[in-house]
């Protein structure tokens, strides 16, 4: 019967519903092998007869949706039509895009499970034949790993890779045998320990090659007490005519009593965007510096260049092992979007539509129920009864939004008139999900059910209810809504076991008790074993007298077990932790938080001359606590000459308050400044307590110039007056020297608690340095400073020292993979000294 859609006209008639069915044609076959071996070829000829026929007519995108369908039904079958699409295995020669190739290699990923020794065949064929694409041969060897190769194969890429020219393709396969070495996770054990001879044999001339080069990640963590465990991988793929990767792939793994769960799986490819890039971009150079990002920007101003014929991007997710989407983006669809968010557009576009619909107002509301996995597993016994383990993941998603807008005056003819407008918007609404995790373990029969169950439920649940003003031409945002009533849960997580017994003659008699008992203390008295409890309960809050609100974070677990060793003790028992937010005791009966943000010249600015003697008052304390005269005046002329002459402008304010019938606003209002000076930088930051009897203040000076050095003074307290403490950066390279980092933190006085917690990070800094490989010395240093310094050493070394009170850390070649032109580069534009580099 599946089969009937895919000759269906209507399964045709939308790109997304029909690349929908092909794939979701695919999964059936997938599912319907895991029951039958061999599986029959008839279930899958569907799909080779597609793929065959859009080799012949030479169609892209059928080729595509093919090799996808392919791919998540995972049909040993399948293989030999697969290898009609690779170049260096098809018996007759091949010229496909780099997306067919792509979509090709990854169509094995699961017939790597069921047919391992032909897919690591054909994948260490295309692995080591150079002169096929570099992308290419890196996907395969992704493949080949997921095969589970011996060390005999393993050992044969290792000797491959001594000889390889292609330096993405060296530290493509040289980062994952890397992080494959590390793997602890039980499915790896083998390749694990073979990847490890290999890296060993690689490191020394492969071990430090440029992160500009493609690479592969992967981190996992596995218990071995519970039988549990996650892994993450990243694949980086790029080629030597592209400075941006034509490839990222991003998945995840569950390890479960024995189970691999597949979670979700991220790709995209820029197929024409790299095109755009290519392999030159102009005052572009890689050291993500500003002047970078404005290459980018200007470079992306293209974008119409694009080729019409490639997509601009393609992207594709897949979830438990099977491709449930992809799409590409076209230089066509990028043009819409242009077009129906341009200023000139009319009552043609969308957004327009969008707009009139929120003057009426809308109302909408979804619920959606998901079942993101089910498992389950038997095992038959010795006593000739089916055992169960079974796991199921469900979500239940819900939004209700309501919103109504009003734009005054409302746009006639263009989107551009909402600039010159102002709109409000007053919105309530909810937006949450549960979710359900059910795990059985016990006896299933067909006339009755006995185990246990754990249960878990995990609700989140957001409100809202505010009241939004925007006015672009002034550049103003304002936001209010309603203090909270009474207390709410946003998040919390319920878990218990239960003792179940279940009979099919009476459904309804079923009978759930939780394993641990209602009270603590129930025990009998003439038990044997004594058991021991564990009932920790915990509740952190954090409350805010000004804005009347408060979160807060409890928890409660209740456990009894009798052997320590068991690690299945620590499941059974209640388990909770909530996230709650309720209404603290406030100063004044708070009416509404009010929210403003104001990009736009302020029409109540802190005047100028007062602005000014503040930060001169906190320039002039800060060069008298330098220590000598001189010093004195030259700290105070450095600040003299950094645009204290200039008028500062005001860059945006923003404010928080919690306003109170006709009473003051109580709140915070902060405000930033910026004092133009030609090669500095210069910013000021303002941030005032508001409301009566108050003069808290915190003052913030940052001053960036032209040669590499950036300074940072902070003062706060009453009139800004109680604490200080300062942050100076900067690079250097004096000739004959090597290109240095160095940064500063000098405090004066600081609150107690930020004393207490600068003392508890010192005394843990040495057992961290030392497993970080760093040696200590005890001398002493400058008080109530921590300075550190950054020497590049070499090319792709660096050597660090950090400097506390009581003592030094310190370590020499710190091995830091960067391309030799970027250090040499480094030497020569950073002629920059630190005669400057003292004490704030």
């Amino acid at each position: 019967m599946a089969k009937m859609f895919l000759d269906m006209p209507f399964s045709k008639s939308n790109i997304y519903l029909w690349h929908t069915v092909v794939l979701t044609y695919g999964s059936l076959v997938y599912k319907h092998c895991a029951y039958y071996t061999p599986c029959p070829i008839n279930a899958v000829q569907p799909l080779l007869d597609m793929a065959l026929g859009s080799l012949r007519s030479g169609s892209e995108a059928d080729m595509i949706i093919a090799l996808k369908a392919l791919g998540n039904a995972g049909h040993p079958g399948s293989i030999k039509t697969i290898m009609r699409f690779l170049p260096g295995v098809a018996a007759t020669p091949v010229d496909l895009p780099p997306r067919v190739l792509s979509a090709a290699v990854q169509s094995m990923r699961l017939i790597a499970a069921r047919d391992p020794h032909s897919v690591q065949e054909i994948t260490l064929s295309l692995f080591l034949q150079k002169n096929l694409p570099t992308e290419l041969r890196m996907l395969a060897l992704t493949v080949l790993f997921e095969a589970k190769p011996s060390m005999g194969l393993v050992s044969t890429v290792t000797t491959h890779l001594q000889d390889e020219k292609d330096l993405n393709v060296i530290s493509f396969a040289y980062s994952y045998m890397k992080s494959l070495a590390r793997s602890s996770t039980p499915n790896n054990h083998f390749l694990s320990t073979a990847c490890s001879v290999a890296v060993k044999i690689l490191a020394p001339k492969f071990g430090r090659l440029s992160y500009h080069y493609s690479k592969a990640w992967r981190m996992d963590w596995f218990n071995d007490d519970f039988l549990m465990g996650t892994a993450a991988e990243v694949f980086m793929l790029k080629s030597a005519t592209n400075i941006f990767p034509t490839e990222l792939i991003m998945k995840g793994k569950y390890y479960f009593i024995g189970r691999i769960l597949q979670l979700l799986e991220l790709g995209i490819r820029g197929e024409g965007i790299k095109e755009l890039f290519g392999n030159n971009i102009p005052n572009f150079k890689g050291d993500l510096s500003f002047s970078d990002f404005k290459a980018l920007f200007n470079l992306l101003q293209n974008w119409d260049v694009l080729p019409s014929d490639k997509p601009v991007l393609s992207a594709y997710v897949r979830a438990s092992g099977q491709e449930v989407f992809f799409a590409d983006i076209n230089k066509e669809f990028i043009r819409s979007i242009i077009s129906a968010v341009s200023p000139s557009a009319g009552k043609e576009s969308p957004l327009w539509a969008a707009v009139e619909n929120l003057q009426r107002g809308i109302s909408w509301h979804k619920t959606k129920p998901f079942l993101i996995f089910e498992v389950r597993y038997f095992q038959a016994t010795t006593l000739g009864l089916p055992l169960e383990i079974s796991k199921y993941y469900e979500t239940v998603n819900g939004i209700t939004v309501n919103a109504k807008a009003a734009v005054t005056p409302p746009p006639t003819e263009r989107l551009g008139q909402l600039f010159n407008s102002e709109i409000t918007l007053e919105s309530d609404g909810f937006i949450g999900f549960t979710k359900d995790l059910w795990v059985f373990y016990g006896i299933n029969t067909e006339l009755f059910q006995c185990g246990s169950e754990f249960k878990s439920k995990m609700p989140l649940a957001l409100p809202w209810k505010i009241s939004a003003k925007i006015n672009v031409r002034e550049k103003k945002f304002e936001l209010d809504f309603a203090p909270w009533k009474k207390e709410f849960e946003v998040f919390s997580v319920r878990s218990n076991v239960y003792a179940v017994t279940r009979n099919i003659e009476e459904p309804a008699l079923a009978k759930m008790t939780p394993i641990m008992p209602n009270a603590v203390n129930s025990h009998k008295a003439d038990q044997v074993l004594t058991p021991n409890t564990w009932n920790p309960r915990g509740k952190m809050c954090a409350e805010s007298d000004i804005y009347g609100v408060g979160v807060c974070v409890e928890s409660q677990f209740r456990r009894e077990y009798y052997h320590e060793e068991y690690p299945l003790y620590y499941f059974l028992g209640e388990t909770y932790m909530g996230v709650k937010v309720d209404r603290a005791q406030a100063i004044k009966a708070v009416d509404k938080i009010h929210f403003e943000v104001n990009a736009g010249p302020s029409r109540h600015p802190m005047s100028a001359s007062q602005l000014l003697e503040t930060l001169r008052r906190i320039s002039k304390d800060a060069a008298q606590s330098s220590g000598s005269a001189s010093s004195e005046r030259g700290s105070h002329n450095g600040y003299h000459n950094y645009g204290w002459d200039s008028t500062p402008e005001s860059v945006f304010s923003i404010k928080g308050l919690a306003m109170s019938g006709n009473s003051k606003p109580e709140g915070y209002d902060a405000a930033m400044y910026c004092t133009p000076e030609e090669n500095i930088q210069n910013v000021q930051l303002i941030v005032s307590e508001v409301g009566e009897d108050t003069n808290w203040k915190m003052c913030i000076n940052v001053i960036a110039d032209a040669h590499a050095e950036t300074k940072a003074h902070i003062r706060w307290g009453a009139e800004c007056q109680s604490y200080e403490m300062s942050m100076r950066g900067a690079t250097a390279h004096l000739p004959g020297s090597k290109p240095t980092l160095k940064a500063k933190v000098h405090w004066t006085r600081i609150p107690e608690t930020m004393a207490e917690i600068g003392r508890r990070i010192e005394s843990y800094v040495p057992g961290m340095a030392f497993l970080l490989g760093f040696s200590q010395q005890h001398e002493r240093n400058a008080k109530q400073e921590v300075s550190a310094s950054v020497v590049a050493a070499s090319a792709d070394s660096v050597d660090v020292k950090i400097k506390f009170p009581e003592y030094t850390v310190y370590r020499h070649a710190i091995p830091v993979p960067l391309p030799p032109a970027s250090f040499l580069d480094f030497q020569h534009d950073r002629n920059t000294t630190m005669d400057t580099f003292g004490r704030a």
